[in-house]
C-alpha cells in the first residue's frame, strides 16, 4: 500500500475538515466535540485548529485516510508535557497498522520537544486502548462520566507515555 505521513498544512484544510466530520459522525462517544457542532463550524476555524499545533495525516495512495493531532504545552512549567488529539483512521483502513504508524510519527516528532504526551480513550473502545497500550501508553487514572452522549455518560482513561524512561536503542 502506497502510505505517506506529514504534518497538514492550510492547503489541507478542506480534507482535513471531511476527515473530521466522518470521524466526529461515526464514532461521536470518541471525541468530546459533535458533528453537529463540527458542522456548523467555517472553514476558518479548521484551518485554526491547523495552525495551533501539529496534525499529522496518513494518506493512503494520495488520500487522507487518519489524522492525529499533537500539541506541545507553552508554560514555563508545563513545557515538557505533550497532548494528541483527535486520533482517527477511517475504518476501512483499520487494523492495518495505520494508527501505529500515526502514532509513531507523532511520537517522533514530539521526542525533543516534551518528556511525556498524554491523551485520552473512553473505557468502552477497546480497539484504541490495545493501540494506545502498545505504543507504550499507560492508564494513570480514569476519569469518570468525561463525555455525556446521547444521554449516556462515558468515562475516559486517562493515559500518558514518558519519552524520557525508555530505553535507547
Amino acid at each position: 500500500m502506497d502510505i505517506l505521513i506529514r504534518q497538514l498544512r492550510e492547503a489541507d484544510v478542506s480534507a482535513y475538515r471531511e476527515i473530521r466530520l466522518e470521524a466526529l459522525k461515526t464514532f461521536p462517544s470518541a471525541y468530546g466535540t459533535t458533528y453537529a457542532g463540527a458542522l456548523e463550524r467555517p472553514l476558518s476555524a479548521f484551518t485554526d485548529n491547523l495552525n495551533n499545533g501539529q496534525m499529522f495525516g496518513i494518506f493512503c495512495k494520495g488520500t487522507l485516510s487518519g489524522i492525529a493531532f499533537f500539541v506541545a504545552s507553552t508554560g514555563a512549567q508545563d513545557s515538557h508535557i505533550g497532548h494528541i488529539y483527535q486520533i482517527y483512521v477511517q475504518s476501512k483502513h483499520q487494523g492495518q497498522g495505520l494508527g501505529m504508524k500515526l502514532i509513531d510519527a507523532v511520537i517522533t516528532y514530539a521526542r525533543p520537544l516534551v518528556k511525556q504526551i498524554f491523551l485520552g480513550v473512553g473505557t468502552q473502545n477497546h480497539a484504541a486502548l490495545a493501540l494506545y497500550k502498545k505504543a507504550g501508553f499507560e492508564i494513570y487514572g480514569t476519569e469518570p462520566r468525561a463525555l455525556l452522549v446521547n444521554g449516556q455518560y462515558i468515562d475516559e482513561h486517562l493515559m500518558v507515555k514518558f519519552l524520557d524512561q525508555e530505553e535507547k536503542i
